[in-house]
């Protein structure tokens, strides 16, 4: 079940099929696939994917012909039943090739009078994208078992990961910028947010749900590591005096500088933690919840 697009120029066009796979194999980043027909998009930061590949000629039956348009015989394919950030990474990349090849797209899923290759405007096609995909999840939420995150909460999450990357190498202090993590809690089966907290390393947290606190210290002559789960607001206040607002595009960041992490780590061994990971729930991938459910 995907969102289907396929790729055409118009006659006069000079551009080539090489032209394009050229640009897919110098411009498209997390290309993961072995084949030279295929590009497999995969940011593992985000879990967002998809799939251009390039169709033999003999395969073509499902591409329609225009008068005025010539297939490229590219096919570009972005699954539906997914959180909506998946649009807002996938699509900039897609009108990004489109107007850097001059190329024009046949959508097959627009309902509108465009009923030919076009070049549509930008945001277009992510929107259109977006809204078929909360339909098909609304539709098939019971039967394939879906499980939700709220939108604002998730696009947050997917904005940090996609970034979390770029803060940590902009970074002048030793500073360990943590990731986001999903787990479905076992009770309840709600989903829920963490990150993760080592040794009081000097660290950038975003606002989460949990801290996944991990200790190791010495104990009676003997080495102890443990960790378990403590409530992001219990964190954060319990540090106050020493967690400040970090400045950046992404929101509500806070940072402990490398000469405060090491005025606390009395302080981090005395936390109590509430549950380990697995007493809590199961981890779930960054693919596996929409944004969307049934009233």
């Amino acid at each position: 079940m995907s969102f289907d697009l396929y790729l055409y120029k118009r006659k006069e066009s000079e551009i080539t099929q090489q032209n394009i796979t050229d640009y897919l194999n110098d411009n498209l980043p997390f290309n993961i696939s072995e084949y030279s027909h295929q590009w497999y998009y995969s940011n593992e930061k985000t879990g967002v994917y998809f799939i251009i590949e390039k169709i033999e000629e003999e395969d073509l039956e499902d591409f329609p012909i225009f008068e005025d348009f010539i297939s490229l015989n590219f096919t570009l394919y972005i699954n539906y039943l997914r959180p909506s950030y998946f649009g807002l990474e996938i699509f900039p990349l897609i009108d990004k090739l489109m107007i850097d090849l001059d190329i024009y797209i046949f959508n097959p899923q627009e309902d509108s009078e465009i009923n030919t290759p076009y070049q549509f405007d930008k945001n277009h096609l992510q929107n259109q994208w977006v809204e078929q995909n909360n339909q098909f999840s609304l539709v098939n939420y019971m039967d394939c078992d879906l499980q939700y995150f709220p939108l604002e909460e998730s696009n947050y999450a997917w904005k940090y990961m996609y970034q979390r990357e770029h803060l940590q190498e902009s970074l002048t202090e030793d500073v360990f910028v943590c990731g986001i993590f999903f787990i479905k809690n076992k009770l309840n089966n709600i989903i829920y947010t963490f990150t993760i907290w080592p040794e009081h390393l000097p660290i950038i947290i975003p606002p989460v749900d949990y801290v996944m606190i991990v200790k190791k210290y010495r104990k009676l002559f003997k080495k102890v590591e443990e960790s378990g789960l403590v409530p992001y607001n219990s964190v954060i206040d319990k540090f106050k005096d020493y967690f400040k607002p970090f400045e950046s595009e992404i929101p509500d960041l806070m940072i402990i500088s490398l000469i405060d992490s090491d005025k606390i780590s009395k302080q981090f061994n005395q936390i109590k933690l509430w549950k380990t990971v697995e007493e809590f729930g199961i981890m779930i991938s960054k693919d596996s919840f929409v944004n969307v459910k049934p009233d």
